[in-house]
């Protein structure tokens, strides 16, 4: 993030200003938010939930789907337990015309949410798809965390094989020729564990940018103004 208070690391340097960076947990991240009253400027529903949570998921896409309704380019009608989904009257904005083009395919107008419709689930797995790739241009993370998780899975799973079968060799020929080999099988039990665990905290290694941490404050200061309104009016 972006070194400073509070503010310098929401909102980042001046026009003009040179700030520096520093490496912190979220938990030094989720310290510098605030509450905030008015959402991050520039920014979806669904934009900033994947912001929020580092990845996409299916509350993203719902997200997405009732921002298009609330411009009307969308109707989501409610039919007995389920919804149905139409057409609205709006013209649909540039940057979910051709998703919606998708979803209503071959004519379609109307599309019951509750039973299953291939083109509709086809079309909203593309939405999946099109979010995560929104994700990955956005930024917001260092590229570089990308290529170090992937590499740590990779070795994870790599070491953990070997590890596990050093400490099944090293036990087995201790068994048979004496203790000594039970280092072997001491040296395959760490390498699993150190393995698996470099597997486990994988998930870790992406990095956001200053920018990305920036938002992430903006979002988070955001979210706890809602949370509060939520507790006051409970």
């Amino acid at each position: 993030m972006w070194s400073g208070g509070a503010a310098d690391a929401a909102f980042g340097p001046l026009s003009g200003d040179v700030a520096g960076v520093e490496l912190v947990d979220h938990e030094r991240l989720a310290e510098m938010a605030s509450i905030e009253f008015a959402s991050p400027q520039g920014l979806s529903a669904a934009a900033g939930g994947i912001i929020h949570a580092e990845g996409v998921n299916s509350e993203h896409q719902i997200a997405w789907l009732i921002e298009c309704a609330i411009r009307d380019e969308v109707r989501l009608e409610e039919n007995h337990d389920d919804f149905v989904l139409s057409r609205g009257p709006a013209e649909p904005d540039p940057a979910v015309a051709g998703r919606l083009r998708a979803i209503f395919a071959g004519g379609v107008n109307r599309i019951e949410l509750g039973t299953y419709d291939s083109g509709f689930a086809a079309a909203w797995e593309g939405l999946a798809t099109e979010l995560e790739e929104w994700r990955e241009a956005s930024g917001l993370w260092d590229q570089r965390g990308h290529q170090r998780r992937s590499s740590a899975q990779v070795f994870g799973v790599l070491g953990a094989f070997v590890g596990l079968v050093l400490a099944a060799v090293g036990g087995g020929l201790a068994n048979r020729f004496g203790p000594v080999w039970v280092v072997l099988c001491a040296v395959g039990a760490l390498l699993a564990g150190a393995s698996l665990a470099a597997l486990i905290r994988s998930w870790e290694l992406p990095i956001r940018t200053p920018q990305g941490s920036a938002r992430w404050i903006q979002i988070e200061s955001f979210r706890r103004s809602i949370a509060a309104s939520e507790a006051r009016h409970a």
